[in-house]
């Protein structure tokens, strides 16, 4: 609603030295730790206060609709395996996770087959192959 993605923020923080833990279109994640002082603490206040407000951002993320599961996570993470374009899955079983940044929620558990709504979720994430169960 700042009219920032979380890239953008991102690349804003590391214009000023400031390294974020994850980014992607819709989040920017920091890690702060006792180490962080507060001297750190001012310094990104600082920087985020500074940064002019922009247009509301459209929400343009894809609703992910739920995955059927075809075997379960072991079989599917110990079958045979092969690395394919992403656009390429449709209908495959997911056999090793894809996920941007452990540990995050991941778009098709190993076992679930790959629908439409999964491939839209990957493109929007930057998601570019998937490793599924070789036929």
């Amino acid at each position: 609603p700042f009219g920032y993605t979380g890239q953008r923020l991102a690349e804003l923080l590391r214009l000023r030295s400031m390294e974020p833990e994850f980014a992607d279109r819709d989040y920017l994640v920091l890690m702060l730790t006792p180490e962080t002082g507060r001297e750190g603490l001012e310094r990104l206040k600082t920087v985020l206060m500074q940064v002019p407000k922009r247009e509301v951002l459209p929400n343009n993320a894809p609703i992910l609709q739920p995955a059927v599961q075809a075997m379960s996570i072991r079989e599917a993470m110990l079958a045979p395996s092969e690395l394919l374009p992403a656009g390429a899955c449709l209908g495959r079983i997911l056999a090793v996770p894809t996920v941007g940044c452990p540990p995050a929620v991941p778009i098709v558990v190993c076992g679930e087959r790959i629908d439409e709504s999964a491939l839209a979720c990957f493109s929007y994430y930057g998601i570019e192959k998937c490793c599924v169960v070789k036929e």
